[in-house]
């Protein structure tokens, strides 16, 4: 017997749906080999240095997390997706970044059958359930987030299929079916228990509507009801049981190490539940709204669904049961889907879901042509994919993606691979102990000013094990805080290496070998540092005018000078509408002295955020320092101002200094710190320096 021939529609939807395919796996491909370090690269760093350091390692339920010193773990969900991409790294040879985004990818692929078969269970005909599957492949969320590095892609697989093995499993006698809905429940609740969560509350909304049916159709209505309460028992309690035994264990290897115990789920709830008061706000629904119609739902995807699934709606249609589902996510996880986009991931399946059957009302409708109506669906796929390539797609295809930071090889060059870094002011950034291939201990902003914590975690550590503190940020302004560390640690007093906001302060016995192995190194952010250990050690790079790349900061000089030598970058600042020259103590702008000169005028002064508010600057002095040919150097003016103890130090100052007759060699004007080398808010400035 032929088999009868698949209608237009079918081939048609069939047909979309292989382009969607082909579409999604060229677009894939593009950035394979880029590292984790796009967008939201703190997520994706730290789930790539999981999957490395297991691969190297090996795993265990305390799976290694090398970010916050022993015992080195802090588990947050079970490593299912890492555990794969290490394995097949190891067994392949391919490189850890293609195979996680390949790994990732491919369980997207694998979670469409699942999501076929939902869609025949919403009510959908075998042809137009190929348009979701299409719909899903094009759309931001899923073309972007599948083929990063992140476990979204692992976790909305056993979600799929947990979901539909469940809805079959309602019926009776589908025991098979029961035993998939267990086990896959519980992978997906060991996977990532917010997706789960997102889907329990969809599937307690099936059974819901299941059981009213029940009641009104069953002949024997409590019978009826009994079993399928029964059998959704069974097939989520497991899951949820074995979910929070997971969270009750991995709060306890966290609570272990002081540094890591904010990572606990209590500690973590305000941050990933949010609020009431901002799941009332009107910038939190416009946050939704925009994350929505960026990764999801397109507006006019979005309008067509509107007005198609609930405005012209027909017949009983699961429809406000999908709408709550995806309402579920930011509900619920607040504050997780307001500042995580990728969160989208888990419950957008469920808007596209409702837009697949807004467009299967859309081809029932009377008064449109069929050519009318399948335009609409094709432009909805085309502005998905548009979409993607405005928000995602510049990101993905950047070629610097592929380059890993600066940072991460110089900590690599200055270091050995044995050596523990200690890192001030990066949060718990993986970076740095991803692209370094070294243990870090991280000192967040929250406990790095708690040293019982930091006390505790160096006392289980081998006796010169850290060989290396990272200063950056705001940190760097406290040496109060860090200058102890570095005598505890045997560290240099001085930093070996520098860049605009950071220090990064080296073991005695590695800063003449790193200093010889940086210095072969192109760098282009960092520097290896001058130190004038006079000025307590704050180290400091040297710039010279000419090579500046925007020399115009000195404009308001004559002549420039030759060099600079500043603890950050110079700069310029704006006071009262006039540019300033940024000299942030201690700061040396180093000057030749013109033939003849005979005078040295300057105007300087403390910017007023240095002495206002919450601030208080110890104060600076500023010094014009003559340097003879031979070396030998003469103070020839200066003045220390205190402006948060003197209000006449404070605004505007000028100086006019008298040049020794005859004099040659440098003039430095120098600006330095108060009498306990403090920098903080040491906000100085020059302009309208002259030599005449």
């Amino acid at each position: 017997m032929t088999p009868p021939r698949r209608s237009f529609e079918h081939r048609l939807s069939l047909g979309l749906f292989a382009c969607c395919l082909v579409l999604n796996l060229a677009v894939s491909s593009v950035g394979l080999w880029n590292t984790p370090r796009e967008i939201h690269e703190f997520r994706q760093v730290q789930t790539a240095l999981t999957a490395r350091s297991i691969q190297e390692t090996g795993w265990s339920l305390a799976y290694p997390t090398p970010l916050f010193g022993p015992p080195w773990s802090a588990p947050m969900e079970f490593p299912l997706y890492q555990v794969i991409v290490a394995t097949v790294a190891k067994l392949t040879g391919l490189a850890l970044e293609p195979t996680g985004r390949l790994i990732a990818l491919g369980f997207l692929y694998l979670a469409l059958p699942a999501c076929f078969g939902l869609a025949g269970l919403l009510g959908l005909a075998p042809p137009r359930r190929w348009l979701l599957l299409a719909l899903i492949l094009v759309s931001p969320v899923y073309l972007y987030y599948s083929r990063t590095f992140l476990i979204e892609s692992t976790a909305l697989c056993a979600a799929v299929w947990f979901l539909y093995s469940y809805l079959r499993a309602l019926a009776p006698g589908k025991n098979r079916w029961l035993a998939a809905a267990v086990l896959i429940g519980i992978v997906a609740a060991l996977a990532k228990v917010t997706t789960l969560m997102v889907f329990l509350v969809v599937a307690a909304g099936a059974t819901l509507w299941l059981m009213a049916a029940q009641w009104r159709q069953a002949p024997d209505r409590w019978a009826a009801l009994r079993c399928t309460v029964l059998r959704a028992l069974a097939a989520t309690v497991p899951a949820v049981a074995i979910g929070s035994a997971w969270v009750r264990y991995s709060d306890t290897i966290k609570v272990s190490n002081p540094l890591s115990a904010f990572l606990a789920s209590g500690p973590m709830a305000a941050f990933n539940f949010g609020s009431l008061a901002q799941r009332g706000s009107l910038e939190f629904w416009t946050r939704i709204l925009h994350h929505t119609t960026t990764s999801v739902v397109g507006p006019f995807t979005l309008t067509v669904a509107i007005v198609f699934g609930l405005l012209l709606a027909r017949g009983r249609r699961p429809t406000l049961l999908l709408i709550s589902g995806f309402l579920t996510g930011p509900l619920v996880l607040a504050n997780l889907y307001f500042v995580h986009d990728y969160y989208f991931y888990a419950n957008g399946l469920f808007l596209l879901a409702f837009v697949a059957l807004a467009w299967d009302q859309l081809l029932e409708a009377p008064g449109f042509s069929p050519p009318a109506k399948w335009s609409v669906i094709l432009l909805s796929l085309a502005l998905q994919f548009v979409a993607f390539l405005q928000a995602y797609f510049p990101v993905q295809r950047d070629p610097r993606q592929a380059l890993p930071p600066e940072l991460g090889g110089v900590l690599a060059a200055a270091t050995e691979p044995g050596d523990i870094l200690l890192v001030a002011g990066l949060d718990w950034d993986a970076q740095v102990a991803y692209y370094s291939h070294r243990r870090a201990i991280m000192l967040t902003d929250v406990n790095s000013t708690k040293s019982a914590a930091l006390d505790e975690v160096l006392r289980r550590l081998p006796a010169d094990s850290v060989t290396a503190l990272v200063v950056t940020g705001k940190m760097r302004q406290y040496p109060a805080f860090f200058n102890p560390l570095l005598a505890r640690l045997k560290l240099h007093p001085s930093a070996v290496v520098v860049s605009s906001d950071t220090l990064i302060y080296l073991a005695e016995r590695h800063c003449a070998a790193a200093r010889q192995r940086l210095a072969l190194l192109p760098l282009e952010l960092y520097h290896l540092t001058e130190v004038d250990e006079g000025l307590g050690g704050v180290p400091r790079s040297r710039y010279p005018v000419a090579q500046l790349e925007e020399p115009g900061i000195v404009a308001m000089m004559t002549p420039a000078p030759i060099a600079i030598i500043h603890p950050f970058e110079p700069g310029t600042l704006t006071l009262d509408s006039q540019t300033v020259f940024s000299a942030h103590a201690p700061t040396d702008l180093i000057f030749a002295v013109p033939p003849g000169a005979k005078v040295a005028v300057a105007e300087f002064g403390i910017m007023p955020d240095a002495y206002t508010g919450k601030n208080a600057t110890e104060g600076v002095e500023f010094r014009v320092m003559l340097v003879a040919p031979d070396g030998q150097r003469r103070t020839l003016h200066s003045v220390y101002l205190s402006p948060s103890r003197v209000p006449a130090d404070r605004g505007g100052q000028t100086l006019r200094v008298a040049l020794p007759a005859g004099a040659r060699g440098q003039l430095w004007f120098r600006t330095l710190p108060g009498p306990t080398g403090s920098i903080a808010c040491a906000w100085a400035y020059w302009t309208r320096i002259h030599l005449e």
